[in-house]
């Protein structure tokens, strides 16, 4: 396991990126993901990025936080947090990263429906979906079998559909 950092800073600047990285890991000799954003920048992400607000949504605060911006729905935003689960339909993977992939369609689906969604309840629909059972298996990266398998990537390529028609509506509403 990591630990995700979102440290907001002044303007963009690499070498301040490594040395915070690196000082953290010297630090405390754990794994840790920096995530550094501009500060003036947050509130656009917050409304336009998926990955990012349920970061902020789930992991900052234990409480419901009410002050994030209203949700906007950027294509390329969008496109681009869908690429890890289009890239595990036509590769063999574990299945924890089936299991990050199939959260990652499930919290897009509520983004683009202009809803947050907190972790629990992200995995409570992934329970619905699959079982109590392969539900566990994949959260903890057991091997699961190749039925299994196509069952999860049936279920992302259909989420991962549902989504591209809900782009090509909003993106007729909007021309």
């Amino acid at each position: 396991n990591d630990i995700d950092i979102l440290a907001l800073i002044e303007k963009k600047d690499e070498m301040f990126e490594n040395r915070l990285y690196n000082k953290l890991i010297d630090e405390f000799n754990l794994k840790f993901h920096v995530i550094c954003v501009e500060e003036n920048k947050l509130h656009g992400l917050l409304k336009i990025n998926p990955l990012i607000r349920n970061m902020i949504y789930c992991c900052v605060s234990n409480k419901k936080i009410e002050a994030l911006p209203e949700i906007e729905i950027d294509e390329k935003s969008i496109k681009f947090a869908l690429m890890l689960p289009e890239d595990v339909l036509d590769v063999e993977v574990n299945s924890k990263m089936l299991y990050d992939a199939l959260r990652r369609v499930l919290l897009i689906k509520f983004f683009m429906k202009k809803e947050d969604i907190n972790l629990f309840e992200i995995d409570q629909k992934i329970i619905n979906l699959l079982g109590q059972n392969l539900y566990d298996s994949i959260r903890k990266d057991y091997i699961i079998n190749k039925s299994s398998q196509d069952k999860i990537k049936r279920i992302i390529r259909g989420k991962i559909n549902l989504i591209g028609n809900d782009l090509r509506k909003w993106a007729n509403k909007i021309l």
